[in-house]
């Protein structure tokens, strides 16, 4: 009876999880950068009064980054990182963590951001990105973050 139970309860969840709507990035990033190579959509906003204010210069980092750190797993061997949309999405705001990533996009926290060197930023984005490789690399999809 246990076996059962947690068998359609695992099957309720596989049906219901794709469903999920995930939010979007915070209106209030109003300046979008887009990566020449392989297209992620970066969304901030430089307005210094914005509590999630975060410069241009960093925000040129992050999309160096991302392009940069994408070309590096797949000669590397990997699969390239996968997203749940397109553009692929990145959200630079105060998030209170210092960086996250679901099937849809990747968040950077700003207050911990800004104040950071070139290679601490390279290194949370490419550490959040590389949870997309993992996913491909799992499983695309829901299925593929949940066994991270």
């Amino acid at each position: 009876m246990k076996t059962q139970l947690l068998s359609f309860l695992l099957a309720l969840q596989l049906f219901f999880y794709p469903m999920i709507s995930w939010a979007a990035c915070p209106a209030n990033l109003d300046d979008i950068i887009n990566t020449p190579i392989f297209g992620y959509q970066e969304s901030y906003t430089n307005d210094s009064t914005d509590s999630d204010f975060f410069s241009d210069t960093n925000a040129n980092r992050v999309s160096d980054a991302l392009d940069d750190h994408h070309q590096s797993f797949i000669d590397l061997g990997f699969l390239g990182p996968f997203f749940n949309t397109s553009p692929a999405e990145v959200c630079a705001y105060d998030s209170s963590n210092i960086g996250g990533a679901d099937f849809c996009r990747i968040t950077l926290d700003t207050p911990f951001l800004q104040p950071q060197t070139e290679p601490c930023i390279r290194l949370v984005t490419g550490h959040e990105l590389f949870h997309h490789v993992q996913c491909h690399e799992r499983g695309s999809g829901p299925r593929g973050f949940r066994l991270l």
